[in-house]
């Protein structure tokens, strides 16, 4: 029987100075040995404007024709990682994030944009406003909240902010495997 639907998500894609900074503050995290969970691999790091879970194959075409009007004439976007955070909160996180600041809110115009656009094709909205994050990590378990807590306060006093643009936006397709997730272009689009 043919494969009706697929996994698939929008991202902005960064570049490989923030990954590395990125993945020296999930390193520090985890070889402080408090959370055990799913950390995001190096190369899979990015920043998801619009999830969409299960899609049928009949709307890919369809997507990637939205995005194209969302990207008319968008630049490169500037933007510095900030910070590191979680959602929805230290106790007991269902994500541990690395915060992005886009002093022209350009990151969070263009999700809202996508939003609307997907809205328009008949896929659902977001409950929750949209954070402009990077996730590196889905606990599965904190051993200790308050280790924990203290240890990404120290992290954020320590945190030297990194400016980079973001210039390539992707609409991945995401299959889930033992070892991780896998991720594989359907669409790229480079803002210029």
């Amino acid at each position: 029987m043919p494969q009706e639907s697929i996994r698939t998500f929008i991202a902005l894609e960064i570049e490989d100075a923030a990954k590395d900074r990125i993945y020296e503050v999930q390193n520090k995290i985890r070889l402080a040995n408090l959370v055990k969970g799913s950390w995001v691999a190096k190369d899979n790091l990015h920043l998801t404007l619009k999830f969409f879970g299960d899609t049928r194959l009949k709307y890919v075409e369809a997507i990637k024709d939205k995005i194209k009007e969302c990207l008319n004439n968008t630049p490169p976007i500037k933007c510095e990682l900030t910070k590191i955070g979680v959602f929805p909160e230290i106790k007991s996180p269902r994500v541990i994030w690395v915060g992005i600041k886009d002093e022209t809110n350009t990151i969070t115009n263009l999700a809202k944009k996508i939003e609307e656009n997907m809205f328009g094709l008949g896929f659902k909205k977001e409950k929750r406003d949209f954070k402009t994050h990077i996730t590196i990590c889905r606990p599965k378990q904190i051993f200790d909240p308050v280790q924990f807590g203290l240890l990404l306060e120290e992290i954020n006093k320590n945190f030297k902010p990194l400016e980079f643009n973001i210039n390539k936006l992707t609409f991945f397709e995401s299959k889930l495997t033992p070892q991780g997730s896998i991720y594989t272009p359907l669409y790229t689009h480079i803002l210029i």
